[in-house]
């Protein structure tokens, strides 16, 4: 599997989807900066948690935001490809 060096490398790379969504659990080291400078206008939902909540809550927004069938969920390691997708 080929792994990303990062979140917008992901989404700039990504395939064309019912919708990006990336939620952010009050993470340290600059991501939420990137998210509101860079991301938000390449993703179609950005979502803040004002704490952090752990992964549970995480997914939960996550999962509450979405609309459509199916969810994929990939975290900030990115430990997909987002070319394995499609082979779920």
């Amino acid at each position: 599997m080929e792994k990303h060096s990062s979140p917008q490398d992901s989404i700039e790379r990504g395939p064309s989807s019912e919708a990006d969504i990336i939620v952010d659990d009050s993470s340290k080291g600059g991501t939420a900066d990137l998210l509101r400078k860079e991301l938000v206008v390449k993703a179609d939902h950005v979502l803040f948690h004002s704490g952090n909540q752990g992964k549970g809550a995480l997914l939960r927004t996550g999962i509450n935001a979405a609309k459509g069938d199916a969810v994929v969920i990939q975290d900030g390691a990115l430990e997909f490809s987002h070319r394995d997708i499609s082979s779920f």
